[in-house]
């Protein structure tokens, strides 16, 4: 049964319109958000997804469990996250849709991205980041991390570069004084590692534009007088040079960019509608207008949204 609703989730088939509220102001061809709810009152779960041709909120339930996800752009598979009944570790799926076939690709894997020519997925491990074929059967350990009593390395948060020629990631070194986070990017091809940001201070989740030499990242920050979380841009200039600018004050750190590059959908704590509890709702920045609008009501807790246009 969970398969199959993953199908009706990708195939817009047995979807419900929900009373929506304007979204974004010009509705855009074959683009959709999706997202995993909670319904706080009764702890439903459910993947649903946002038409931005016309501003409208479909659902379709499925059975739970599912963490972090990412859709081909060709709409041919679904990758995901899966937690074990026990909850140690999530382990990484593929469902093809064409022939509605669901595979166990790792028995671990964290946050997945499907590459842009859609024949490749990146994951990471406890401490690894891997990239496999849609099959499973061709994996490489793109990066490898380790550990000693002393020191922990490990890589975090791999996305593909527009091309799919590299892996953005976060380099984290962990000892009992002190974490040093690092933004990098390794050629897929070649294997060479280039230094984006050190020290820094958040963790890296997308790449967007029309360039390979921009992306965007969440940043923690705190300057002695206060914590702040910010969406940060990274452009790499004529000089060769990586720099830096805060597009969105007081972002989340689970987010994503628009095709375009133009706009953020990003995670908010709210109260949530006819309780008392705080949940998150989803909310959609435009850069250049610098004007932010809630995309998400009622009683609905939202994460992991994932912004695609189809081919």
């Amino acid at each position: 049964m969970h398969t199959i609703r993953l199908i009706a989730v990708v195939l817009f088939l047995i979807c419900t319109a929900c009373n929506t509220q304007e979204i974004v102001e010009t509705a855009k061809s074959n683009e959709f958000i999706y997202f995993v709810s909670r319904d706080v009152k009764t702890e439903n779960e459910e993947l649903n997804y946002v038409d931005l041709r016309d501003n409208t909120i479909h659902k379709c339930s499925i059975s739970g469990g599912i963490n972090y996800f990412d859709i081909a752009d060709d709409s041919s598979f679904i990758a995901y996250n899966r937690f074990q009944l026990d909850g140690t570790h999530p382990e990484l799926y593929l469902f093809q849709i064409k022939s509605r076939t669901e595979k166990l690709i790792d028995t671990i894997g964290y946050i997945v991205q499907v590459s842009p020519s859609n024949k490749w997925i990146a994951y990471r491990t406890n401490n690894d980041v891997i990239i496999s074929d849609t099959s499973g059967n061709n994996k490489q350990v793109l990066l490898k991390g380790g550990e000693n009593p002393d020191k922990r390395i490990y890589y975090k948060s791999p996305v593909w570069s527009n091309d799919g020629e590299f892996i953005y990631f976060n380099l984290i070194s962990r000892t009992t004084d002190s974490t040093i986070i690092s933004l990098k990017r390794i050629s897929v091809k070649t294997k060479l590692v280039e230094n984006i940001a050190n020290n820094f201070n958040g963790r890296f989740l997308k790449i967007a534009g029309h360039t390979n030499d921009e992306v965007f990242a969440y940043e923690q920050s705190n300057n002695g007088k206060r914590f702040e979380e910010n969406i940060v841009r990274f452009k790499k200039n004529q000089s060769n040079k990586w720099t830096k600018e805060v597009v969105l004050n007081g972002g989340s750190d689970v987010f994503d960019v628009s095709p375009d590059g133009k706009n953020i959908v990003f995670m908010k704590d709210s109260v949530i509608q006819d309780t008392i509890r705080y949940g998150w709702h989803l909310f959609v920045y435009d850069i250049e207008k610098k004007k932010t609008k809630q995309i998400t009501f009622g009683a609905l807790s939202c994460d992991w949204p994932v912004w695609k246009k189809f081919n």
